[in-house]
């Protein structure tokens, strides 16, 4: 009696058992899609950013693929993964029409979308609103958002001061605002590159010269690597041999000298 009162116990509390126990896998399920995703993610930009485009394209567009069969990423996240992908692989215009859609997420995400918002206004050439919102994500906490907001920055500020949209003072107060976020970031060669870019362009060939030699040592890959190589030729012919005396032994390394 008691193993049948026992059995018939669990026969009507059955479904109490249940529908944790399905509830917890069905979490489970999602908490590994989500997870899954965001490892081929990494993977993308790590390669990406190595200067492995080729290899890297392949995992962005498994990234787009799963992102579109995905049920438990929020719509942020969705519109997130598939916009940087896009743009990776060079489909630019189905990057932006995402971005159009794009809503505002939590305050967890809003860094990463005021990253794709800058982006957005970058592409249709709306410098001054890229650079504003750019600007702002100086003081993110977010490492790869940094790099990527200094980037486009040094970017706009580039085309603005050419365009004579940009006075001498606020070029050089905008290389400023960059040298002091190298004081947290000494050591990414992303930051070292931008700044770099921006003493090109203002023709401060020594300056220039010092930021490609530090992201070189800090190890820039990739198209970023291959410019900084391409563009150390060109400076060392505006520079007096006086100068590049002290960088002989760099410029030999990396096979930038004249000879």
């Amino acid at each position: 009696m008691i193993k049948k009162k026992s059995g018939g116990f669990y026969l009507k509390n059955f479904h109490k058992f249940i529908i944790p126990i399905f509830l917890f896998l069905t979490i489970v399920a999602c908490v590994s899609q989500k997870s899954k995703i965001e490892t081929i993610y990494s993977k993308a930009e790590n390669l990406y950013k190595a200067g492995h485009t080729k290899e890297a394209v392949s995992y962005y567009k498994s990234v787009i693929k799963k992102v579109e069969n995905s049920k438990d990423l929020s719509p942020f996240l969705n519109s997130y993964y598939k916009t940087i992908s896009y743009f990776r692989i060079g489909e630019r215009e189905k990057a932006i029409k995402v971005i159009e859609k794009l809503q505002l997420p939590s305050s967890v995400y809003i860094d990463n979308y005021l990253l794709l918002k800058a982006i957005y206004f970058n592409e249709l050439g709306l410098n001054l609103i890229s650079k504003e919102i750019s600007e702002n994500l100086l003081y993110t906490k977010n490492d790869d958002i940094l790099e990527e907001a200094v980037i486009l920055f040094s970017k706009n500020i580039i085309k603005l001061h050419n365009s004579k949209n940009l006075t001498e003072k606020e070029f050089l107060s905008s290389i400023k605002k960059i040298r002091g976020v190298l004081k947290k970031h000494f050591t990414s060669p992303i930051i070292h590159y931008s700044l770099f870019s921006l003493y090109l362009n203002n023709r401060n060939y020594k300056e220039a010269l010092d930021e490609a030699v530090l992201s070189l040592e800090l190890g820039i890959n990739g198209i970023l690597k291959k410019d900084l190589l391409f563009s150390m030729k060109y400076i060392s012919s505006k520079l007096d041999e006086s100068v590049l005396k002290n960088y002989e032994r760099i410029l030999r390394r990396y096979d930038v000298t004249d000879d």
